[in-house]
């Protein structure tokens, strides 16, 4: 019998040896991408035997969040646990039969092999060369060629010397040829001890027990799993990194010939998870997921009595201002604990607003993108769609003489857009950027298209109608203005001039708008509007005068 309990025994710690954990590389699936983070989600299908077994998932970020794991899956098994896990290669076994010891050798020995025939190669070609040598001496030296031979005549100097430029060009050719097969063997035999230093370098690596190259950490999900009968199923996983974002932006594109914007909303897309995104859908997401789920609860508020003594403190220089000095050096000030009002002291968070959107915008992307790792922008357009715009002009000549194109847009609201930098396009012209800012909560989005050069504007004071006089003890001051807007566009416009009258605050002074010829005027702010209409090549005269009374012994500011 107690034979019988360890032969169990045995088994079953054979038993759980085997139940190995089984790893899966794999790839993620889809990423909804926030302004700063990512939530990354994966899929893969798995067997799983009976009983429980572990999964170890590869191919996740290490910059994952362990906290903000998540698994489910499909089939008829239980998910027991999940966690983030990082694993160093295992050292190779140095053993005698060791695969790779046996490759590395074999491959030295087939380039020894390869060495040993150079070998006998290139002394083949030393000897031919020192036979070229040789010969080239021998006719060099030969007394016919030298003049000293005691019998010859003009014809045998004649053929001798036709004999020794014929065979001195070919040995010169003979030893070119013979140098460049010297060269290009000797340049593999060069290779070839190169290779075997390699290969003997991974050898001592194997027998010190290192593995091949740089070793590395693998990060993987392990997920542990239950399951009563062996069943086919998927498991999915998903977390939370904060190691990409995205930010928005826009393409504004506008004609002079057309009364349609187009918009295209695109996205400056960064990761730098450490692993590459390959065939990914995307949901671009404007929710911030560090934010706390859990509702804020009130605390009971005591109403305190706090009495405010005044501290009369000497003037203290820069230098004397850390606690020491203020009990050892002269004029410092003795601390009274007693007279010290009893509240807590802010910090710079009192001073700090917090504004978060109600509402959290996904862009979801219906095409697949492959976004590597390298921490670049990627640019994904977002949407495309053509507006509806309503074009004027607008000019504030006491503050600038040009003309600012301006689009006013009513059906954007279905657009859900979001704050970003727009980059504006006119007749086909980059003409610099502008601002979108849905959360201004108005009916109408405004956009800046940037200065318009042809629209003519001057600003001009009237000398003869700006006057200074005194009636009763009062000084007027009236200042009268024209303003000359010329169209020299090839199209009708509409302008908007925008100008304005001073405001008094005081009893005794008072302000009165004389001539603004139709402008609406804002009581509140003094300001002038003048909605106007100018046709191709049509020149409009506008005028403003107003009057300011006040008392004369006073003084006003300037009037411009």
């Amino acid at each position: 019998m107690k034979s019988l309990l360890i032969i169990l025994l045995f088994l079953s710690c054979n038993l759980a040896l085997a139940q190995s954990i089984k790893t899966v590389q794999c790839k993620p699936e889809k990423a909804t991408v926030y302004f700063s983070g990512a939530q990354i989600y994966y899929s893969e299908n798995v067997n799983i035997p009976v009983g429980t077994s572990d999964f170890a998932f590869q191919g996740v970020s290490p910059y994952t969040d362990p906290a903000t794991i998540i698994t489910s899956g499909k089939g008829d098994f239980t998910i027991l646990d999940a966690q983030f896990n990082t694993r160093y290669p295992e050292s190779i076994e140095v053993k005698p039969d060791n695969p790779l010891l046996i490759k590395y050798k074999k491959e030295i020995k087939i380039k020894q092999d390869s060495i040993d025939e150079l070998y006998y190669q290139l002394e083949l070609i030393r000897a031919n060369k020192e036979a070229l040598v040789i010969e080239k001496g021998f006719l060099q030296n030969n007394p016919i060629i030298k003049g000293t031979a005691k019998k010859d005549s003009l014809t045998l100097v004649k053929d001798a010397l036709d004999y020794y430029r014929q065979r001195q060009a070919n040995i010169d050719n003979e030893w070119i040829k013979l140098t460049r097969q010297q060269d290009k063997l000797t340049y593999i035999n060069t290779q070839l001890t190169s290779g075997i230093d390699d290969l003997n370098n991974m050898i001592s690596m194997v027998n010190n027990g290192v593995t091949k190259g740089t070793a590395k950490p693998v990060y993987e999900i392990l997920v542990t799993v239950f399951a009563d009968v062996a069943t086919a199923a998927s498991i999915q996983f998903n977390y939370y990194t904060a190691n990409a974002s995205w930010s928005p932006e826009y393409d504004l594109k506008a004609t002079s010939t057309d009364k349609s914007l187009l918009l295209v909303q695109k996205a400056k897309l960064v990761q730098n998870t450490a692993i590459d995104w390959s065939n990914v859908k995307l949901t671009l997401s404007t929710g911030n997921p560090s934010l706390r789920n859990v509702k804020p609860t009130l605390s009971p508020l005591f109403v305190q009595l706090v009495n405010y003594q005044q501290l009369e403190i000497s003037t203290i220089s820069a230098n004397e201002k850390n606690a020491d000095e203020y009990s050892t050096n002269k004029g410092s000030v003795n601390w009274d604990d007693a007279k010290l009002p009893q509240f807590d002291a802010k910090n710079s968070s009192y001073y700090t607003t917090i504004q978060t959107n109600m509402v959290q915008v996904e862009y979801s992307i219906s095409l697949a993108y492959s976004i590597p790792a390298d921490g670049k922008p990627h640019t994904i357009v977002i949407q495309k769609k053509e507006l509806n715009a309503l074009y004027a002009y607008y000019c504030v000549p006491k503050l600038d003489k040009d003309a600012f194109l301006q689009a006013r847009i009513v059906d954007w609201e279905d657009m859900n857009l979001v704050y970003g930098v727009a980059k504006i396009y006119f007749d086909n012209s980059y003409v610099g950027k502008s601002n979108i800012n849905p959360t201004e909560m108005d009916d109408t989005l405004n956009i800046d298209l940037g200065r318009d050069k042809t629209i003519l504007v001057e600003r001009k004071l009237i000398k003869e109608k700006s006057k200074t006089g005194f009636v009763d003890g009062m000084k007027t001051v009236t200042r009268s203005y024209t303003f000359t807007i010329r169209n020299t566009k090839a199209n009708d416009i509409n302008f908007v001039l925008l100008d304005q009258i001073p405001l008094s605050n005081q009893k005794d002074v008072t302000v009165t708008a004389d001539e603004i010829n139709g402008a609406d005027l804002e009581e509140q702010t003094g300001m002038l509007t003048w909605n106007l209409k100018l046709k191709s090549k049509e020149t409009k005269i506008i005028k403003l005068t107003y009057t300011v009374k006040h008392p004369g012994g006073m003084q006003i500011n300037p009037l411009i």
